[in-house]
């Protein structure tokens, strides 16, 4: 019988801390204490850093459109909340002429918790020499705060910081190998030289049209294409060129002289 009395004790125990975790874990986010905090969503990234490169892009290609996701803590409202975008004085990117915002107005629409900053990019002459640079943040006023601030993330062992706060947009028209295929930042680089041949603009063109290359993921200086892609990639664009060679339509590098040619590698 005192087996049996314990046995139910220990039972209502256990029934009533499962019932305090359980009450505890549907703690919400109390929105009139703290207030709305609004900042950007960076996803995928360790940084506060965007870069766009239309050194990657073809020659036609004059602007191109970037997306920030502006977001907020707390609950839906019923009627629109306009926020505050500041674009710093040290931004070297000039409204109207570099980019311009397509937003007629900043602010979380009425039943969302986030609204997306839309950037033209104009392409131009001053892009093809130096990088310019456009910093954006949102500021606190009557309808949002910014208590979210910052939150640390471990990225190559060492802890950063990742602010929300503010981002820095980086623009350039500067044509360049990207990692894998550069010899001069990475000494793998010499394999993929062997089947895709010498680095050339109007190469790295062909190639992003023949193998449906996405541009920021093959320019990232994180990706390294297996040895397998390479062969395939090589063979492929010999057999490519050597075709249009017979069709006596040979493709030529930019000085419309030498001939474009893949890897020594490459059969």
């Amino acid at each position: 019988m005192i087996n049996k009395k314990l046995s139910y004790l220990m039972l209502i125990t256990v029934i009533g801390v499962m019932a305090s975790c359980k009450k505890e874990s549907l703690t919400t986010y109390d929105n009139d204490k703290t207030g709305s905090s609004i900042y950007f969503k960076q996803l995928d990234q360790s940084t506060n850093y965007r870069s766009i490169s239309f050194g990657y892009v073809e020659p036609f290609k004059k602007d191109s459109i970037v997306n920030f996701i502006v977001t907020v803590t707390g609950k839906v409202y019923d009627h629109d909340r306009e926020y505050k975008l500041e674009i710093a004085d040290s931004s070297t990117m000039v409204a109207g002429v570099d980019y311009d915002l397509l937003n007629t107005r900043t602010a979380i629409k009425a039943g969302k918790i986030a609204d997306t900053l839309r950037i033209k990019l104009h392409r131009n002459v001053k892009m093809a020499s130096d990088s310019l640079s456009l910093y954006l943040s949102v500021k606190p006023n009557e309808h949002f705060t910014n208590n979210l601030e910052y939150r640390e993330k471990t990225v190559a062992g060492e802890k950063v910081k990742l602010y929300y706060n503010w981002v820095k947009l980086s623009v350039d028209d500067i044509v360049g190998a990207p990692y894998f295929w550069d010899i001069t930042k990475n000494a793998n680089a010499k394999n993929y030289i062997g089947y895709l041949g010498s680095y050339s603009a109007l190469k790295f063109q062909l190639c992003i049209q023949r193998f449906k290359w996405d541009v920021a993921t093959v320019t990232k200086t994180t990706y390294m294409p297996s040895p397998t892609l390479a062969v395939a990639w090589g063979n492929n664009l010999k057999a490519y060129l050597d075709y249009m060679s017979w069709l006596n339509t040979p493709i030529y590098e930019a000085d419309g002289v030498t001939l474009m040619k893949a890897g020594t590698f490459a059969k």
